[in-house]
């Protein structure tokens, strides 16, 4: 190629990828937060701490709302659930079990009478802790751990549980009950423990559309709000306003293109907000009657987790990081780390 052309080509190459970037938002500034990749779960305490789990990097805590982080002590990064009770933080390791933090997510240890390896899941009901399994149990069957002593000993309560090769993906507390959903297997479900987590009765949920992975299991005011899919190709989102009796889909206006995986959903202030893969967040402000998408500043990738504070709502993704305060209509980095973004 003569050497003008190769010139000419090689500045066409510069502005298209700075074209790119800036659409894809790659020219952002980042915040001095963790230089990491995937954000994997988000979860804000009662105090106001942030804490965030970063694939294969670290926990880290943000006492600024996410402008600054640091490194959390005593637990690694694969943590599926947080929860908070009686003055204490918990997360749940997929790998060894629940940790317990005395001090607001500074430092972390591991619970030495938990559950076994393999915790996903929690939920909390006054002091009382719920931690589900990650894996399927000894026996094949989805297992369930409840706690009435800050952690120091765990019950076992799997009775009624499916038998099927389950795994309990989520974990809620509604009223007196508790709530735990479960995959995988033919139709992903959700279950209910009215004697504290001792027995289990499961809930059909949209029996006419077979959807084998569970997403997230949400109560919401009055409400559950059950999100599934059929590993990407198809979706639901369900709710329940009579304790998981009867179920109706609040999918309606959301994208049905594309890979359409959901996030679990979120609430702040009235507003629900859920995250479409490859198709970015929507907003409802009537219970999931309706959706608007607003991503105006977010990238169209997987949302893995949601979390609210009193006026902000923080989205965990592929791309990190990202909150909102101003209910959704833009959103911001709140950590670093976009050069493991998926683009």
């Amino acid at each position: 190629m003569p050497r003008r052309a190769s010139l000419v080509c090689a500045v066409a190459t510069v502005f298209a990828l700075a074209a790119v970037s800036s659409v894809r938002g790659l020219d952002w500034q980042q915040t001095n937060g963790p230089d990491a990749g995937e954000g994997q779960t988000v979860f804000v305490a009662a105090s106001g701490t942030l804490l965030a789990s970063v694939a294969d990097t670290a926990v880290y805590r943000s006492v600024d709302g996410g402008d600054t982080w640091t490194p959390a002590a005593g637990v690694g990064p694969a943590i599926g659930h947080y929860a908070s009770a009686n003055g204490y933080l918990y997360a749940a390791h997929r790998g060894e079990g629940v940790y317990r933090s005395d001090d607001d997510g500074a430092t972390w240890a591991l619970l030495p009478n938990g559950p076994p390896k393999g915790i996903g899941s929690l939920a909390v009901s006054g002091t009382t802790v719920y931690a589900g399994s990650a894996y399927a149990g000894p026996t094949g069957t989805a297992t369930a751990y409840r706690s009435g002593d800050d952690g120091v000993s765990w019950t076992e309560g799997s009775a009624g549980l499916p038998q099927d090769e389950t795994y309990v993906i989520a974990m809620a507390t509604l009223g007196a009950s508790v709530y735990a959903a479960v995959a995988p297997g033919a139709d992903a479900d959700v279950c209910r423990s009215d004697d504290g987590g001792a027995n289990w009765v499961r809930k059909t949920v949209n029996a006419a559309t077979r959807l084998p992975a569970a997403n997230g299991l949400v109560a919401i005011g009055s409400s559950l709000y059950f999100s599934k899919n059929d590993h990407g190709q198809s979706f639901d989102i369900l709710r329940t306003d009579d304790g998981g009796d009867t179920w109706a889909s609040v999918a309606t206006g959301l994208p049905t293109t594309g890979s359409t995986a959901p996030s679990p959903v979120v609430e702040l202030g009235g507003s629900l907000f859920v995250g479409i893969h490859q198709n970015g967040i929507y907003r409802s402000s009537d219970s999931g009657a309706s959706w608007t998408k607003k991503s105006d500043g977010f990238f169209n990738l997987r949302v893995n987790a949601f979390a609210a504070s009193a006026t902000t709502v923080y989205a965990s993704s592929v791309a990190g990081l990202h909150r909102s305060d101003d209910n959704g209509e833009s959103w911001a980095r709140a950590m670093g780390g976009i050069h493991k973004a998926q683009v």
